[in-house]
């Protein structure tokens, strides 16, 4: 296939991402993770499906409306009959409800179709994480100052939100949406090597001194990407008022996927 060489997983594509990671940082980050991150879109993660829903139910509504004025089953305040206008408006409204039903199906589909292919099979390689001195390739840890003080899980958040979460969620609002539900979704797949709560840290710490160099623009969209992560948290601390079955799910969702 011609165009073979221009996919995520290609060869050429993985030394084009090692390229743009500065060489301290691959020790903590994967270009694999770098071109994930870059190459997929919020319609590949989140499926909107409250608005969907809303959105279907309000065509729904006005079907049933048009089909009881076809049917002369209407208040008596509504003067006027079934004209042909309303009819091609019925025809309208019920091909747009169907066509929503049938695009949410596909959208979902294909959210658990990138699940699976991009983040259930690479995701044990996102983050590089020493195993018994050595790193996943076999190469000893044994490598000079300037690597070693970039090693660890620490920096390796550091390093996910200096060269991915940050440049994304600043330049547009679908960006710091798909950058906050990319986060998550790296927390409830357990990802080896990402720390979820000590990622959030970093943000919030982040966050002051950044807007201070941004523009107004910029501040809106990092806003949508904070309230995004900030009403995860809330979730997690409050939940639905419960204390004990906020505590329960505290220790499921979020103290379970602490790694030591």
């Amino acid at each position: 296939m011609p165009y073979k060489q221009w996919l995520p997983s290609s060869p050429a594509i993985q030394n084009v991402c090692r390229s743009l990671i500065p060489f301290s940082l691959q020790w903590v980050i994967s270009p694999t993770l770098y071109c994930t991150f870059w190459s997929l879109e919020l319609f590949d993660l989140y499926v909107p499906k409250q608005r969907y829903t809303a959105e279907i139910n309000r065509l729904n509504k006005e079907e049933e409306r048009l089909i009881a004025l076809k049917q002369r089953k209407v208040a008596p305040s509504e003067p006027h009959s079934f004209t042909p206008k309303d009819s091609a408006e019925l025809e309208r409204v019920a091909k747009n409800a169907a066509r929503l039903k049938d695009d949410q199906i596909k959208q979902m589909d294909h959210c658990k179709f990138v699940k699976s292919k991009k983040f259930e099979a690479e995701l044990d390689r996102f983050f590089v994480v020493p195993t018994n001195g050595r790193f996943e390739d076999g190469e000893s840890m044994d490598v000079d100052q300037n690597v070693s003080d970039h090693l660890g899980p620490e920096n390796a958040a550091k390093a996910f939100l200096t060269l991915c979460i940050f440049p994304r969620a600043l330049y547009s609002p679908d960006g710091a949406f798909y950058c906050a539900k990319f986060i998550l979704r790296l927390h409830t797949m357990n990802t080896p090597g990402f720390y979820t709560l000590q990622c959030f840290d970093y943000v919030v710490n982040a966050t002051g001194g950044a807007l201070l160099c941004v523009t107004e623009e910029e501040a809106q969209n990092l806003g949508i990407f904070l309230e995004a992560v900030w009403s995860v948290i809330v979730d997690w601390r409050y939940g639905n008022g419960d204390a004990t079955e906020t505590e329960k799910r505290y220790e499921k969702e979020v103290m379970s996927k602490v790694r030591i």
